[in-house]
């Protein structure tokens, strides 16, 4: 039992020892683990350790290398900022330099200034004196051409009085030399050749005037045809003439026919006779004719309106066709038309009660003014059609502005009738009863006309259409051409001039102490 027991005893102290000792041995082998854990530990620490200290090593190289680069670099910087430094100290005195130059060529430019306001002064005084100088040498000349001008173109003036004279004595051959003189010391000095005493011995000595007496009856219109005229009259005539009328041929004559107006259309011939009838013509062949009496009654005139013929009489207006001359219809004015005339293709007519209408296609018939004067009797318009002239009964002639109606002027010179107005290149021509052709230069500030020539009988109508010529029609029936040019009148003479004046004759005529020169060369 007490062996037992110390067995047991035994057994116990071997088992407390094993375990004992394994409670040792793991706790051995545990620190063992964390031991070598720790070395493991330890030696990964040296080792990053080792790496660190490298890196710092390399890391301390490169702030080594990077110090010595910058200490290079603050040298270089060092020296460059003394560079900068002596460059700038450098630029300071060149500025200097330039500023103590630029203040001396300040000084010497103003000097130069000063010296260029003193010399210009002085020059603008010296023009100043020439302009004066100048100016006074021009009005002295202009007063002296002024006074050469007038002296010239009062001698030329003269010269045309002296020239009528002689004209008027026999002695055409001094005339003609006078003649030629006043037109030429006129047209040298800016005279008017159109003036009376001038324009008169032109006219005598270049004798241009032409009479044509072949009608029974008075010459009521001339109409331009290719290149001559076609003349009807109140005796049933009509008379066609070549351009210089050389030759004349009577296309058309029954007295039962009273013919007051004409129009040309192509070759056709549209006479109006007073009685109501229109005679159509064909200019290529004078047999065939066709006549019409549309109406009854008093007419003097008619114009074309498309492919109408319109007249009238009183109040009405009678509208033809033109293809066969028979009455379409009538229109009724509202006025009575005392005379109408076309106008950029439209009728334009004048009434009793001083209106004036425009009757236009299709009928329409609209007011363009009240002009207050009731008699007016012909009409006419620039090709521009801005001027307008009138002519009237009374003999009184209206010129005035359209469509602004301004600058209205009143042309007092016919005793009758004025019968024809027509612009002929900036003049106005008019035709009266009075027996009168009258030119009209409307750019002159006194409106007294020129007589181009005086008739025996009415002047009825006239044309002037071009070649320095007019030719008119009267009441005698006689055909008249007038050289209306005064230049082509002097050429005329010249050309017709036997000889100069002697030295007697200009010294008599002209004066000693104007040089003598040749009109006839």
């Amino acid at each position: 039992m007490k062996k037992d027991n110390i067995l047991y005893g035994v057994c116990g102290a071997l088992a407390l020892l094993s375990g004992a000792l394994a409670v040792s041995y793991v706790k051995a082998d545990k620190d063992r683990s964390g031991l070598q854990t720790t070395v493991e530990r330890l030696t990964e620490e040296q080792r990053k350790s080792e790496v660190v200290k490298r890196i710092s090593q390399q890391m301390e190289d490169i702030a080594y290398e990077q110090k010595t680069i910058s200490d290079r670099e603050r040298d270089k910087a060092v020296l460059l900022s003394d560079e900068a430094l002596r460059q700038r100290n450098e630029a300071e005195r060149q500025t200097d330099v330039a500023n103590s130059m630029r203040k001396q060529a300040e000084n010497e430019r103003s000097r130069a200034l000063s010296a260029e306001a003193v010399a210009k002064q002085s020059a603008e005084a010296a023009e100043l004196q020439r302009q004066n100088a100048e100016s006074q040498r021009n009005r002295a000349e202009h007063s002296k051409r002024v006074t050469d001008t007038l002296s010239y173109v009062a001698l030329s003036r003269s010269l045309g009085s002296l020239s009528s004279t002689r004209y008027s004595s026999g002695d055409k051959d001094v005339a003609s030399l006078l003649a030629y003189g006043a037109w030429y010391f006129s047209d040298r000095y800016g005279g008017d050749p159109y003036y009376p005493a001038i324009f008169n011995a032109l006219s005598l000595s270049s004798a241009n005037k032409k009479e044509w007496d072949f009608n029974k009856g008075g010459i009521t219109d001339i109409c331009r045809h290719k290149d001559g005229f076609i003349t009807v009259s109140n005796y049933g005539e009509v008379m066609q003439w070549d351009k210089n009328c050389s030759g004349h041929k009577m296309l058309f004559q029954d007295k039962r026919y009273d013919f007051r107006d004409a129009q040309i259309d192509g070759n056709m011939l549209y006479a109006l006779s007073r009685n109501g009838s229109v005679l159509r013509l064909d200019l290529t062949n004078p047999q065939h004719t066709y006549s019409s009496d549309f109406a009854k009654g008093s007419f003097s005139q008619m114009f074309f309106l498309g492919k109408e013929v319109i007249t009238f009489e009183g109040d009405v207006f009678h509208v033809l066709r033109k293809n066969d001359l028979t009455e379409d219809r009538t229109v009724k004015a509202p006025e009575n038309v005392v005379y109408m005339n076309q106008y950029r293709k439209r009728i334009v007519f004048f009434t009793d009660k001083g209106n004036v209408y425009f009757y236009d296609s299709g009928d329409k018939i609209t007011k363009e003014l009240s002009m207050g004067v009731k008699d007016v009797c012909s009409f006419t318009a620039t090709p521009s059609g801005d001027r307008l002239a009138f002519g009237t009964k009374s003999g009184m002639v209206y010129v005035m502005d359209y469509p602004k109606m301004k600058n209205i002027r009143k042309l007092r010179g016919h005793r009758s009738m004025v019968s024809q107005v027509q612009f002929v290149d900036g003049y106005l021509i008019t035709a009266s009863y009075d027996r009168t052709l009258k030119l009209w230069d409307l750019n002159s500030d006194k409106l007294e006309p020129i007589t181009l020539n005086t008739f025996d009988s009415w002047v009825r109508c006239f044309n002037a259409k071009g070649d320095n010529y007019v030719w008119t029609g009267d009441a005698s029936g006689a055909l008249t051409r007038l050289n209306i040019s005064p230049d082509a009148m002097a050429q005329t003479i010249r050309k017709g001039l036997k000889r100069d004046l002697t030295q007697t004759e200009w010294n008599y005529y002209v004066g000693k102490e104007i040089p003598m020169v040749s009109f006839k060369k």
